[in-house]
């Protein structure tokens, strides 16, 4: 039982020791993209949700990033190199995903009112509420009715 607690505090005190540093990369990329876009994005429940995540697994595979290399025993060279690459991987990996869930699908195309402009989605009737134009689908459409 002590050879047990004598490895997972020498694998934790090695780990702690050098991950910050090669975590703050990735980590920062990532945080600093969601600073950008916290006020551009319609934080609905669904997209914190897969926010968080997208979050939680991001934590996950920097653990195991971390901690992976020294359970299998690699030279301390390696394991930085691995660290680090699988930091900033792992970030574009959750920027994308961060992306994806964040995207609003574009609005369809505008029916304008040939008079005034106005946006006739959703109308019942074929006249304007705005200016009072009547019209025709064909003349929406851009084909004249005979």
């Amino acid at each position: 039982m002590a050879s047990l607690g004598d490895f997972l505090e020498r694998h934790f005190n090695s780990v702690l020791a050098w991950s910050p540093a090669m975590l703050f990369p990735g980590l920062m990329l990532y945080l600093g993209c969601l600073l950008i876009w916290r006020r551009a994005v319609n934080w609905t429940p669904r997209r914190r949700l897969g926010l968080l995540l997208i979050l939680l697994a991001f934590a996950l595979l920097l653990l195991l990033a971390a901690g992976v290399p020294q359970l299998l025993g690699w030279h301390a060279e390696a394991a930085l190199r691995t660290l680090l690459s699988t930091s900033l991987v792992a970030s574009g990996l959750a920027l994308w995903a961060t992306a994806w869930i964040c995207h609003d699908a574009p609005e369809p195309d505008k029916v304008a009112c040939p008079s005034c402009g106005y946006d006739l989605r959703g109308q019942q009737e074929c006249r304007c509420p705005e200016c009072g134009q009547e019209y025709t689908v064909g003349e929406l459409a851009g084909r004249s009715e005979d």
